[in-house]
């Protein structure tokens, strides 16, 4: 068993992301790479807004809080939502399986939070 060390979680993800993308034969723009190797390494650190705000609770309810919010509140609640749904369905999908939500409902929840986010951002 090999132990890796890595003094930044940024580079690791970005190993893998770069790996995965490989394999698979896909291509993402650099700026897409970027957000997913900074969503990842937030994830790995013991305290991140995200995690304290969000982890854990019900994609619905998060969606409830977004939609009632106003100003960067809604913003930042959207994107939250995306992240989760995101961050969810990349590492949990058989924990999702087991209690009935299917990945659909997560993929649909975190694209209408980032379609709702860019649109708030025109």
């Amino acid at each position: 068993m090999t132990i890796e060390t890595f003094v930044d979680l940024r580079g690791w993800f970005h190993e893998r992301l770069e790996a995965c993308l490989s394999k698979r034969g896909e291509r993402a723009a650099e700026e897409t790479r970027l957000y997913l190797v900074e969503l990842l390494a937030a994830r790995g650190l013991p305290t991140t807004p995200t995690k304290e705000e969000l982890c854990g609770r019900p994609l619905a309810m998060i969606l409830a809080e977004a939609a009632e919010a106003e100003g960067e509140d809604r913003v930042r609640l959207f994107r939250g939502l995306g992240d989760e749904a995101l961050y969810t369905a990349g590492f949990f999908s058989d924990h999702l399986e087991h209690r009935g939500i299917t990945e659909d409902y997560v993929a649909r929840m975190g694209g209408g939070a980032y379609d709702t986010v860019s649109k708030l951002a025109e």
